[in-house]
């Protein structure tokens, strides 16, 4: 009796481990109630162990201050001030304080607070790329280090707002499609990840040619960064293009940003060397933030005209606003480079990443609060960086959505009807 008792235990610790069962455990034994214990000292102590990290390796500390009132090397000590401002410091005041951080640096790379509530769901995220790097695996064990579950729990009682990111819809397809009239058809994309690449590929294939006859295809991007780019080479673009595309880009990193990643082995065999050799094409880069990066690394891009002929050969019309950005403006520049789409709409967001993300994570010391960035400053290789928003072909009127803007295009354009 006593050896069956026993291995019953090592079978439920066995599938305990294997579905992750464990871990809301693990926060018991991690870091009790931080948060409620903070004082002031440990706050500037938090404040001064976050921007020695900045300096060290985020790549757009001056970027994100242009065209504010506040200059990269004053924002430190108005940190500092602020907190020893507060006459009623408490754990409430602090996370609304450290919420307030992000927005001044206008989320730039990514900069992002993240609560723990989000942590279980972002690991989801970082993980399920087929091509996941070593420095992604880690950070799910940078953030379980980070905040106790008790901890998390008293914060969902204080009065402070929670990050909300988009949770993929349980919908059998990742997309959404619509006759809007004899010539013109719809393609939303709702949850194109990774995960759906395979499962969504046969079903837009058969869309693409069952609107064939029709003159213009208009496609909506998700009103979220947390999807698949290559979800929508693979199944959208390559069906649909008319010639190969290819073009390179450049990830800049500071001295210690490009240090942790060499140690990881992230470049694995692509090119790197000084940032100097790129003199010629860094002119739009902050110049004091050019002046702290030290390294790029080269990546080439190649996206293949699968078909002899587009699957689709009328006009395709791809929807712009400011809701896209990281990913989505990633494929919005390609998109408008390789001829494969009119963008109408309103400016992107000019926050947008470059292939896949790299992102740091930096968890205080004090308080357990997560901070996460990206660590490379990206920049296409005619000089264009994403720092700065897309403008679309045609621009939409102040009250119109891009939707109705590009009603509004094909009325106008009608009689020049482009056959790709």
């Amino acid at each position: 009796m006593r050896k069956s008792k026993i291995v019953i235990v090592i079978v439920l610790i066995t599938l305990a481990l294997s579905f992750d069962i464990y871990k809301p455990f693990l926060y018991h034994r991690l870091n009790y109630n931080k948060v409620l214990s903070l004082d002031k000292p440990a706050a500037h102590y938090d404040i001064d162990y976050l921007w020695y990290h900045l300096e060290d390796e985020y790549p757009y500390l001056n970027t994100a201050f242009e065209s504010i009132d506040k200059k990269a090397e004053e924002y430190h000590l108005y940190l500092n001030n602020q907190i020893e401002r507060t006459t009623d410091f408490s754990a409430n005041t602090y996370m609304q304080y450290l919420q307030k951080i992000p927005t001044d640096f206008r989320h730039r790379g990514d900069f992002t607070l993240v609560l723990p509530n989000q942590y279980y769901y972002l690991y989801d995220v970082w993980t399920r790329g087929k091509n996941v790097t070593k420095q992604l695996q880690n950070n799910y064990n940078e953030l379980i280090k980070s905040v106790s579950w008790n901890t998390y729990n008293i914060l969902k009682k204080l009065d402070i707002s929670q990050l909300a990111f988009s949770v993929p819809s349980n919908s059998t397809k990742g997309f959404l499609t619509e006759h809007i009239s004899e010539d013109i058809a719809y393609l939303k994309i709702e949850n194109g990840s990774e995960a759906r690449i395979d499962s969504d590929c046969d079903a837009l294939r058969d869309f693409f040619k069952s609107i064939h006859g029709k003159n213009y295809l208009i496609i909506d991007l998700p009103e979220s960064n947390i999807y698949s780019s290559e979800y929508f080479i693979k199944n959208i673009i390559s069906p649909n293009l008319t010639t190969d595309y290819g073009f390179s880009s450049y990830a800049l990193y500071t001295e210690e940003g490009f240090k942790k990643r060499q140690a990881e082995d992230a470049f694995g065999g692509l090119e790197t060397g000084s940032i100097n050799e790129l003199a010629e094409i860094t002119q739009e880069v902050n110049e004091n933030d050019l002046a702290r990066l030290k390294y790029y690394v080269k990546s080439n891009h190649h996206i293949e005209a699968v078909n002899e002929e587009p699957l689709f050969s009328g006009e395709i019309i791809l929807l712009t606003d400011n809701y896209i950005f990281g990913v989505g403006e990633y494929l919005t520049r390609i998109a408008d480079q390789s001829g494969f789409a009119t963008l109408v709409g309103k400016p992107t967001r000019g926050k947008g990443v470059i292939g896949d993300m790299d992102v740091s994570v930096i968890s205080l010391p004090k308080s357990g609060m997560v901070f996460t960035y990206q660590l490379k400053y990206d920049l296409w290789d005619d000089g264009t960086t994403l720092v700065k928003p897309i403008s679309p072909d045609f621009l939409a009127l102040d009250q119109e959505t891009p939707l109705e803007a590009s009603m509004r295009y094909i009325e106008e354009n009608r009689s020049v009807i482009i056959r790709r």
